[in-house]
């Protein structure tokens, strides 16, 4: 039998939302390859990537890894592509208008557990399953009494 799994969660703090568009790849002195923070703190993915093994990392490339989102839409505009000034999406690019919560449950389910917060260990709701949520995701959390 599988047991559900928790979400821990701060319900007291106003911590930031993590979102964004890249990854950065560098290597440490003995060749291992490291997942590396970008310089845009906003749009930086790397706990999207954080579970990768250091054999899948080494064969991986973020071309834009180094600059921030304003450098690479200056870079389109020079470059003249049309994107250069189209608004962040806030879903899965691959998806088109699939709504992301609808993907994840037709491929992976739901798998309940409980919303558990941080700081008390006191349980304060439940989740449909943590691949529901991002890092510091507000949104869509069904908890009473929050911004959320």
């Amino acid at each position: 039998s599988s047991s559900s799994l928790p979400i821990h969660v701060n319900v007291s703090s106003s911590s930031s939302s993590s979102s964004g568009y890249s990854s950065d790849a560098g290597s440490s002195n003995d060749t291992q390859p490291l997942l590396c923070l970008t310089p845009d703190t906003v749009k930086d993915q790397t706990y999207f990537l954080a579970n990768l093994s250091p054999m899948q990392l080494s064969r991986c490339m973020f071309p834009l890894g180094g600059f921030t989102k304003q450098q690479v839409r200056a870079l389109a505009a020079a470059a003249g592509l049309a994107t250069s000034g189209r608004r962040d999406s806030q879903g899965i690019c691959f998806l088109g208008k699939v709504k992301f919560g609808e993907f994840v449950k037709e491929h992976l389910g739901d798998w309940p557990g409980p919303l558990v917060e941080a700081d008390t260990g006191e349980v304060v709701g439940i989740h449909d399953g943590y691949w529901f949520y991002t890092v510091g995701q507000r949104g869509g959390i069904k908890l009473p009494g929050g911004p959320w």
